[in-house]
C-alpha cells in the first residue's frame, strides 16, 4: 500500500512511502517536505502521481511528480504550488497550480500538452472534475476543452470561494460560503441561499449542509425537497441512499424524503462521518465515523455498531484494499480488519 506523511520518521520527513500491506513493513520512501509544505493526495495507477504545495500560498513554487511503484522517480515537472490532487483521465494528467496555470501533462514522460493561464493577479485555480470538459474554479468556474485547453465557457463568482462541487449531466453545482449555484454552459440555471457543502447520490436530490440545517435541493430547480435540523456545524456524508450527520450522535436520514431512519450514540466525543467503503469490498453498507478524532467506529445499515478501535492520535479518512481498512494517523499507518 502507498501513503504520504507530513511527519514521517525515517529516510524522509513528510515523504511518500510504500508499506507491505500484510505486515506494515517499510518498502521504500521518497521525498520530503518542511514547514507547512505538503504533498497532495496520491493517484495510484501504473505509477504514483502527486503534486507539492509550498507553505507560502502564491509563491508559484511547486512540482508535479510521477513515481513508479518500486519507488523510482519517473519524472518531475516544475509548476506553481499544487494543493489539489491532480486528475488522471483518458491518459492525461490535469493539474492546477498557484501560478494561475492549468496544465495537461503526458503521464508517461511529463511533457506538457497544453497550458491555460487564469486571469487575475492572485489566480489559484482548483480542479473540480473532468467530464465532457475540464472544470476548474478560482473566482470563477471555467470549462476547458480537454484537447487543447481552450475556454469553452466562464462563469464569474464575484469573490466567492468554492467549497465543494458536483458535476452531473453537463451541469456544474458549486457550493460557496452562503450559496449553491447550478451552472450550465456558463449560464446560471438557479442559485439557492445556503451554506454550500454539497453532495449527490445517483439520481437523488442535491444535499447541502451547513450550520444547523441539512437540506435536499431539486437539482433541476433548486427548490427545497426536504429540510432537517441537525447539530450545529456537523459534517455530513452521503452513501448507499442515505445521508449521515455527526455531532453528539450519528444520525441516518433517507436521502429521498429526509425521514430519520435511526440515530446512535457512540460515546466519548464528537462524531464525524468518514464515509463508507467502495462497492467492491466485503460490506459496502458500513458507515465509518471518528469519535473524538481518535476512535474509529463502524455502523451497519440498521445502526448497530460493528467495529470500535481507539488510536493514540488523530485519524483521517480510511481507505480500503481487499478485506482491510487502512488509516493514516499522526503516528503512522494502521491496518484494521473490520469485516
Amino acid at each position: 500500500m502507498f501513503g504520504r506523511s507530513r511527519d514521517f520518521e525515517g529516510p524522509a520527513e513528510g515523504g511518500v512511502f510504500a508499506l507491505e500491506s500484510e505486515t506494515g513493513e517499510m518498502q521504500w520512501s521518497y521525498g520530503e517536505t518542511g514547514g507547512f509544505s505538503s504533498y497532495t493526495k496520491l493517484i495510484v495507477e501504473d505509477a504514483l502521481y502527486f503534486g507539492k504545495g509550498d507553505d507560502a500560498v502564491g509563491s508559484g513554487n511547486g512540482e508535479l511528480y510521477a513515481i513508479d511503484r518500486d519507488g523510482s522517480e519517473r519524472w518531475t515537472l516544475s509548476t506553481g504550488s499544487v494543493y489539489d490532487r491532480p486528475i488522471l483521465d483518458d491518459g492525461t494528467l490535469f493539474v492546477a497550480s498557484d501560478d494561475g496555470v492549468v496544465r495537461a501533462v503526458d503521464p508517461t514522460d511529463g511533457s506538457v500538452q497544453w497550458r491555460t493561464a487564469m486571469d487575475g493577479e492572485y489566480a489559484n485555480p482548483h480542479p473540480l472534475a473532468v467530464r465532457d470538459a475540464v472544470y476548474v474554479a478560482d473566482e470563477c468556474v471555467l470549462a476547458l476543452d480537454p484537447a487543447d485547453g481552450s475556454v469553452r465557457w466562464e462563469y464569474g463568482l464575484e469573490d466567492e470561494t468554492v467549497f465543494t462541487s458536483v458535476i452531473d449531466d453537463g451541469t456544474v453545482f458549486v457550493g460557496t460560503y452562503d450559496t449553491v449555484h447550478a451552472i450550465e454552459n456558463g449560464t446560471e440555471r438557479w442559485s439557492h441561499s445556503h451554506r454550500g457543502w454539497i453532495d449527490r447520490l445517483d439520481e437523488g436530490p442535491l444535499i447541502a449542509g451547513g450550520g444547523t440545517d441539512l437540506r435536499a435541493l431539486d437539482p433541476a430547480t433548486g427548490e427545497t425537497v426536504w429540510d432537517r435540523s441537525v447539530h450545529e456545524n456537523s459534517r455530513f456524508g452521503a452513501s448507499d441512499g442515505r445521508v449521515y450527520t455527526g455531532g453528539e450522535r450519528l444520525r441516518a436520514f433517507d436521502i429521498a424524503d429526509g425521514s430519520e431512519l435511526w440515530s446512535a450514540a457512540a460515546g466519548g466525543g464528537w462524531v464525524r462521518p468518514l464515509g463508507a467503503p467502495d462497492d467492491d469490498v466485503p460490506d459496502s453498507t458500513v458507515q465509518f465515523v471518528s469519535v473524538g478524532g481518535r476512535r474509529l467506529v463502524g455502523y451497519d445499515d440498521a445502526g448497530h455498531m460493528t467495529v470500535s478501535e481507539t488510536f493514540g492520535s488523530q485519524i483521517g479518512r480510511p481507505s480500503v484494499a481487499g478485506d482491510r481498512l487502512y488509516l493514516s494517523t499522526e503516528n503512522g499507518v494502521t491496518a484494521v480488519a473490520p469485516w
